[in-house]
């Protein structure tokens, strides 16, 4: 189960780190360059942003500075501006991935394929670029795998079932996971 919710968090990863910022948008000309600049540091911070996704005791005071060097280094832009489109981009990953875990779950309590109405709205408004024909197929055989109670393939050849207590325990997780990238986004250290 844990390749699965890592495989998870990594499409919620690239909605981070493709996160478009909010308006207003910062007034420097140079503010797309210093996007592409930050690119050049991208291994790091998707291995910061493993960290934090991966170990509830991240991020420490230390990986947040170094997080933000990194990002503020790049970036000439006020932070809460920064912050706000990391936030926005998260929001973005993570909504989808709640709204799919709900459908799970509802899914397994009911016997039958649940859709909520937010999971149907999100997944349909994603580019496909975003959620790949694969992913969403994947998430089509969970749903029926939660519904009837029988196990799914993962792409190793490893079974694995969606009970109620695993969509409950991917959801508080992810609202742990939500939790923690509020604190490395936040500028201001706050433990």
């Amino acid at each position: 189960m844990r390749k699965l919710f890592f495989a998870l968090t990594a499409f919620v990863f690239s909605a981070l780190l493709t996160a478009q910022p909010v308006s207003p948008r910062p007034d420097s000309p140079s503010f797309d360059a210093q996007i592409a600049s930050l690119q050049l540091d991208v291994p790091r911070i998707r291995e910061i942003a493993s960290l934090v996704a991966l170990n509830e005791h991240q991020p420490t005071k230390q990986l947040h500075s170094e997080f933000w060097g990194l990002i503020l280094t790049r970036i000439r832009a006020d932070p809460r501006m920064i912050e706000a489109s990391f936030i926005a981009g998260m929001n973005k990953g993570l909504s989808l991935q709640i709204a799919f875990w709900e459908s799970l779950r509802l899914s397994a309590e009911s016997k039958r394929v649940v859709i909520t109405e937010d999971f149907r709205r999100l997944r349909n408004n994603y580019p496909t670029s975003e959620i790949t024909s694969d992913y969403a197929d994947m998430q089509d055989k969970m749903l029926l795998a939660a519904a009837t109670g029988e196990p799914f393939t993962l792409r190793d050849g490893q079974l694995s079932y969606i009970t109620i207590e695993i969509a409950d325990e991917k959801l508080a997780g992810m609202n742990k996971l939500q939790a923690r990238f509020r604190l490395l986004f936040n500028p201001h250290w706050r433990h």
